[in-house]
C-alpha cells in the first residue's frame, strides 16, 4: 500500500519504522534532518513537502505537536489536500483540538466519492501494520 507519513517525533518516527518494516510503499516527511535518514535506512522514501505525500499515499498518516502544525501540513499552500487524491485516507494520531478536525473534514469533503456512501455512514480501516498492531483510521461521512 501507498502509505505517507508525517511527523517523525518520539510517537511518529517508531510508527513510520513500523509500516515499513511491513512492507509497505512508505514516503516520510519531517522538518528534521535526523529521523528522516533513518527512515531512509530502513527504506523509506524522503518526501519534499505534505504535497508529496498527498500526491504519493492512498493512507497518510500525521503525527504532528500541535494544531498549527496540523493544519499547515494538511491545508497549507503545501499541504496533504492540495495533491491528494480522491477517497485517500488521513489517519491523525496527533491530540488536537475538535475545531482543527472539523476544519480539515470540511477541506476534505470534496475528496470523498460520495456516490459509494449513504448518508451517516461510518467507515473503518485497519490493515496489519505490524505482527503486534495493526494500522487504523475511522471517519464518519454524512450527505
Amino acid at each position: 500500500m501507498k502509505t505517507g507519513f508525517i511527523g517523525l517525533g518520539q510517537q511518529g518516527k517508531y510508527l513510520a519504522i513500523n509500516l515499513v518494516a511491513a512492507g509497505h510503499d512508505l514516503m516520510v516527511y519531517d522538518v528534521r534532518r535526523e529521523p528522516l535518514e533513518e527512515l531512509v535506512r530502513a527504506g523509506a522514501t524522503v518526501a519534499d513537502s505534505p504535497r508529496a505525500i498527498g500526491r504519493h499515499a492512498e493512507v497518510t498518516a500525521i503525527c504532528v505537536l500541535d494544531d498549527a502544525q496540523l493544519e499547515a501540513v494538511v491545508l497549507g499552500p503545501n499541504g496533504v489536500l492540495t495533491a491528494a487524491a480522491p477517497d485517500s485516507v488521513v489517519v491523525i494520531h496527533s491530540t488536537v483540538e475538535p475545531s482543527s478536525i472539523a476544519k480539515i473534514a470540511a477541506a476534505a469533503a470534496p475528496l470523498a466519492n460520495r456516490s459509494q456512501v449513504s448518508s451517516r455512514t461510518r467507515h473503518a480501516m485497519c490493515r496489519p501494520a505490524s505482527p503486534a498492531g495493526r494500522f487504523c483510521g475511522a471517519s464518519v461521512r454524512q450527505n
